[in-house]
């Protein structure tokens, strides 16, 4: 069985009493000044990160306060992949056509229900429409001849 003493750590109110553990009753002391070490310490090194901080902030950048604003154009990724997405899109009225720039390919989605995939995606147009081709052949069976 363990054999541990409860004390009674009074406060400056009367009545007011903590039940805490013998042992640690005993190391109360450091801890309190390993807390007080702890907050200082902090002070210390957070005030040399600030004064570090500022001594890199105050020179210039584009970014701070008072710095003139800088005139920049927009970027038009993938200008000819878009037209050719535009132009099979016309081309196409039972599909939409889209490029995805962030994928840097093209992707169809049919106006009907296709059963399997929501629409289809190739690198290049031309393999964009033998994949449609081979998604209305598919959705429509094997008699199905396009004109």
């Amino acid at each position: 069985m363990c054999s541990r003493r409860v004390v009674s750590i009074t406060s400056e109110m009367p009545d007011f009493h903590y039940p805490v553990n013998g042992i640690f009753a005993e190391y109360l002391p450091l801890v309190g000044c390993i807390g007080i070490a702890a907050v200082v310490a902090g002070g210390v090194i957070g005030r040399r990160i600030a004064e570090a901080g500022a001594a890199v902030r105050s020179g210039g950048g584009r970014h701070r306060r008072g710095a003139p604003r800088i005139a920049w154009t927009r970027i038009r990724w993938d200008v000819r992949e878009r037209a050719a997405a535009a132009g099979l899109d016309m081309v196409e009225p039972c599909w939409l056509v889209i490029y995805r720039v962030w994928a840097r390919s093209f992707y169809a989605v049919p106006a009907w229900p296709l059963p399997g995939s929501p629409g289809v995606e190739a690198p290049t147009i031309a393999g964009l429409r033998a994949l449609m081709r081979q998604a209305e052949a598919d959705a429509r069976g094997p008699g199905w001849a396009r004109a």
